[in-house]
């Protein structure tokens, strides 16, 4: 049930940013065809925003020193293909890391950006998905949202509250980070 939980939220994940990366490049070409034809006969190829362009500089730079995205926590999923906890001859891949905090706990953008998505998955509560250029960040485990799609947050803003799970009494948010359409270990950029 948890690797079906896994597959679904990785599929919403994947749908976001997919739509995201489409729209950014349809407001691309816009802007290069806009830009070509107040320019006749030069061709002007598509480029990021500059705004889109500094951010992703800056959240790169702050790899190693991304504050958590919980105040207190301690990691007890890793990001990768490993052994099943407790089932003996099972391998798990977990995309992020899971970071088990205090039940009720906020849970804070690590960067500033824009929500890209919001959504409901059996398994893993709400997820919000956070745009910092080309980077994005991905929240779940949430028991409630408290931000919206297009909203701009700041770095450290509360967007939701950790779900705690009802069999093992234990409140813990899965982190993941993308480059884009790739998976990167959230433990090689958030501060020690």
């Amino acid at each position: 049930a948890k690797q079906v939980a896994a597959t679904k939220l990785n599929n919403a994940i994947e749908k976001v940013i997919r739509e995201e990366m489409e729209r950014i490049r349809r407001e691309e070409r816009s802007a290069a065809a806009a830009a070509s034809a107040a320019t006749p006969g030069k061709t002007v190829a598509p480029t990021a925003t500059p705004e889109a362009t500094s951010l992703s500089k800056e959240f790169n730079n702050n790899r190693g020193s991304l504050p958590w995205p919980v105040k207190n926590g301690v990691i007890t999923g890793y990001f990768g293909r490993q052994p099943h906890p407790t089932i003996p001859n099972i391998e798990i891949v977990n995309n992020g890391i899971d970071i088990q905090t205090d039940q009720g706990a906020q849970v804070r953008s690590v960067f500033e950006g824009t929500v890209v998505g919001t959504q409901f998955i059996p398994g893993f509560d709400y997820m919000v998905i956070l745009q910092h250029g080309s980077y994005y960040t991905v929240y779940s485990n949430l028991e409630e949202v408290s931000v919206k799609k297009g909203d701009k947050v700041a770095i450290r803003q509360s967007i939701g509250k950790v779900s705690t799970d009802r069999k093992t009494n234990t409140s813990a948010v899965h982190f993941e980070i993308w480059k884009e359409k790739t998976r990167l270990n959230p433990q090689d950029w958030v501060g020690k």
